[in-house]
């Protein structure tokens, strides 16, 4: 009985890490989207430190939502989430 208790507690810890490793970028992905899209467009993100804004009611608004990021991000695993089921017999390990 002991050593299944202790198999558990490692297989539930094992799951607990790899899904903290497996969004990790994710996080980092969808934290960074801002500045992505305003590399993208050219314009210069500079961090000087003051984080205040003029006005604080406005919104900074991009053309391309942040959204593309993280879709860009998650679209190629979904993908092989969907197909990879269809073909893996035939890849020799």
């Amino acid at each position: 009985m002991k050593a299944t208790t202790i198999e558990n507690v490692k297989n539930i810890m094992s799951f607990w890490i790899f899904g903290l490793c497996m969004k990790y970028g994710f996080v980092i992905m969808l934290c960074a989207s801002e500045d992505i899209l305003n590399k993208f467009e050219g314009k210069n993100v500079e961090n000087n430190g003051d984080q205040c804004k003029a006005n604080p009611s406005s919104r900074q608004c991009n053309p391309l939502s942040t959204g593309t990021i993280l879709l860009a991000n998650m679209l190629p695993s979904v993908i092989i989430n969907l197909t990879f089921p269809f073909f893996l017999d035939r890849i020799p390990f």
